[in-house]
């Protein structure tokens, strides 16, 4: 064989080589192919880290609305409760302050009309009058009687007392009416509600610290605890009624009271 015949079989052994070897570009090709589909498996079945973290926010979020929820109900029982008291409190002294202004009605009337009787006979029928010593007589009783309850009213102080219950009714009253509003209010911000509460609350604590100097008997408090179960139409924890009049039952809570007219 020549020299040419050898070349000649050489190149075209080299020429088929070439032709069957795969090329480097297609071989990338088809690495990034599966990469790319290796990588798209994996992160599918991996979960979604912000969609959990939004429902973690959620959950928290959720938590955060009940424990307000139950923060302002609470603060909305003790409002109630102290609307209750303060209105019971303000019906106890409002009787104490009717039964000692009569007194002190009767007590002034009395002194001023025995001397006005007795006068009033001398001057109109004379020195002479044959009743006349017996009207004496009996404005002396009178006013003696007179004198000593006087002298008991000062002892007992009914002025002070009468005083002091006028302007624990209007105290109170007033304390009722602003807890009873702040419990109806509609206000979404707890802190605000709590800030007015607060103030509310220092406000009836020093009323309530002055009320219970004043010697308050448990039959007053069953009276003031039927007109508050009155007022507000609850059922009493004794005798389980909602009282409809201030008529005294033998209920232990809300009954077994006078109603003293003087």
């Amino acid at each position: 064989m020549s020299r040419l015949g050898c070349l000649t079989r050489l190149r075209i052994l080299f020429t088929s080589v070439l032709a069957h070897r795969p090329s480097t570009s297609a071989g990338h090709d088809m690495r990034d192919r599966l990469c790319g589909r290796h990588r798209t498996e994996v992160s599918s079945r991996q979960p979604s880290q912000p969609a959990k973290t939004k429902g973690c926010r959620t959950r928290m979020g959720g938590e955060e609305a009940l424990v307000r929820k139950d923060e302002s109900n609470a603060l909305k029982k003790e409002i109630w409760d102290r609307a209750f008291h303060a209105y019971a409190t303000a019906f106890i002294f409002e009787q104490r302050a009717r039964r000692l202004k009569r007194r002190l009605k009767w007590l002034n009337f009395v002194a001023l009309v025995v001397p006005v009787i007795v006068g009033g006979l001398a001057l109109g029928y004379g020195a002479g009058f044959p009743l006349l010593g017996l009207a004496v007589g009996v404005g002396a009783a009178v006013g003696l009687l007179q004198l000593v309850v006087s002298t008991w009213s000062v002892v007992s102080g009914w002025v002070e007392s009468y005083g002091y219950a006028t302007t624990s009714v209007v105290d109170n009253q007033r304390l009722a009416r602003d807890f009873k509003e702040l419990g109806e209010s509609s206000a979404l911000d707890v802190e605000s509600v709590r800030n007015r509460y607060n103030i509310l609350k220092a406000s009836d604590d020093a009323r309530q610290a002055q009320d219970y100097g004043q010697d308050i008997d448990e039959a007053e408090k069953r009276m003031g605890m039927r007109a508050a179960l009155r007022e507000r139409r609850r059922q009493c924890a004794g005798c389980g009624n909602v009282p409809a009049s201030m008529a005294p039952t033998k209920c232990d809570v809300c009954g077994n009271f006078k109603i003293r007219k003087i």
